[in-house]
């Protein structure tokens, strides 16, 4: 499995909206886009997004006149983006250079029109993150269950799920709760691979985030600390101002911090080396799954504490819980009903899921874990897997877990499999208060 990736740079300057290209459009004048074009390859652009809009009275006309312009002065791939399906078409036919259909969501029209055209012309296309109505969801659950239901439309369509990048949309900062969504976006393009069982793309347009900032100074400000932040989250395409020097610097340094695995300071002095030396190395990485041995049990107790405190704000309480359930779990341990597997890439744990007998046939899911360094991958619905597997094995008659109302990606993947919920408490635990789930699995 491949882990080592960079986060390319898509470059949004090329828009209808500016008086610029529109008047380029108007006197079919394509030296204006070519020289936009040119400046965006120099910065470093990894592809182009051609964003026409419907292109009016005459939608093939026009964007095949953009099309051209672009790839005129250019190979890199293109992202189409327009609303108007004859225009994607007569894009998709005139180009020469890689395309990408920028893009669908489940509004009708789109599934109708737009999506199809993934599968004819064999292409990936980008899957907005919107209700049918175009709503923005409120949060990450939301999120998560349009991003199943898009893929189920997909490969109705004949498009395999391998093809889909999908736009979590970044919401203004300037919305009454765009900052909690903004952050909602990020655990999004974080969990979405393992809740997907398949480590699926994700794209950003970070412009959204500063929509309406008149203040320059601080809007640079807050998309460069946003890139890094989206570089951490591991997503693989931002869509940005390539012009923009210092978020452009911050992005490429960013995804060295968060994704490279040696560093020099001359990668970061020579920002235009930066692409090459973080280039996709396939295969770089193996992740395996194996059954207990000495000094796993030391694992799960530390790392749920600095997982779960690092990213929940779980307090010490914490440690005590986890530590006292994993010794107990040690000296009473009965090999023909329990197990515990650990998660590994190059011999380093990156995970960890148990089955602990309850006893009258019934088993319990403890300690599921994954570090946020092998998130999606589909490691943790591999671990579920293995340990349903187990207790069926075992002939349990099922199994309960217990989790919390906030985990909603470990909620969606116990869906997965078929777990229910059976009862809520709201309690205040570990420094926090939430609601205690208990899930079964009927087995």
């Amino acid at each position: 499995m491949q882990i080592l990736t960079y986060m390319k740079l898509i470059a949004d300057n090329l828009r209808i909206t500016k008086t610029a290209i529109q008047h380029a459009l108007k006197a079919s004048d394509p030296k204006p886009i070519q020289e936009l074009v040119k400046q965006c390859v120099e910065k470093g652009a990894w592809a182009i997004d051609v964003n026409t809009g419907p292109l009016g009275k005459f939608p093939e006309k026009g964007m095949v006149f953009f099309i051209e312009a672009v790839q005129s002065v250019t190979d890199l791939p293109l992202l189409i983006d327009t609303s108007n399906p004859a225009a994607m078409r007569a894009g998709l036919e005139a180009a020469d250079n890689k395309a990408i259909i920028n893009g669908f969501s489940l509004e009708s029209h789109k599934l109708e029109k737009i999506l199809p055209l993934a599968e004819e012309y064999d292409t990936d296309i980008v899957g907005f993150l919107l209700y049918p109505d175009s709503r923005v969801p409120k949060d990450e659950a939301e999120r998560f269950e349009i991003a199943l239901e898009l893929l189920e439309q997909a490969e109705a369509a004949g498009v395999s799920k391998e093809r889909i990048i999908i736009d979590p949309v970044v919401p203004p900062l300037a919305w009454e709760d765009g900052i909690v969504q903004a952050r909602a976006v990020l655990n999004v393009i974080r969990m979405l691979p393992d809740l997907l069982g398949f480590p699926v793309r994700t794209i950003a347009g970070l412009s959204n985030l500063t929509t309406g900032a008149g203040d320059k100074v601080k809007k640079r400000l807050v998309e460069k600390s946003y890139i890094a932040m989206l570089a951490a989250a591991g997503l693989d395409y931002a869509l940005m101002d390539v012009l923009n020097h210092e978020v452009v610097n911050a992005a490429k340094v960013s995804g060295i911090l968060s994704r490279a695995e040696l560093f020099s300071w001359e990668m970061v002095a020579s920002m235009q080396k930066i692409q090459a030396l973080m280039e996709e190395d396939r295969g770089s990485t193996i992740y395996t799954i194996r059954t207990m041995k000495p000094g796993d049990l030391g694992y799960v107790a530390s790392s749920h504490m600095a997982l779960y405190g690092a990213e929940y704000q779980f307090d010490n309480t914490f440690e005590y819980y986890v530590g006292n359930d994993v010794m107990a779990f040690g000296e009473q341990f009965d090999p023909e009903k329990e197990n515990l597997w650990i998660a590994e890439n190059r011999m380093q744990r990156v995970g960890s899921v148990a089955i602990v007998n309850n006893d009258k046939g019934v088993a319990q899911l403890r300690w599921l874990l994954v570090e946020a360094s092998a998130r999606g991958y589909g490691i943790g619905e591999k671990l579920v897997e293995i340990a349903v597997s187990f207790a069926r094995e075992k002939q349990y008659r099922k199994i309960i877990l217990m989790t919390t109302d906030f985990l909603k990606p470990a909620r969606l993947l116990y869906e997965k499999f078929g777990f229910r919920q059976i009862s809520s408490k709201k309690e205040i635990n570990w420094g926090r208060q939430m609601y205690i789930e208990y899930l079964e699995l009927i087995l």
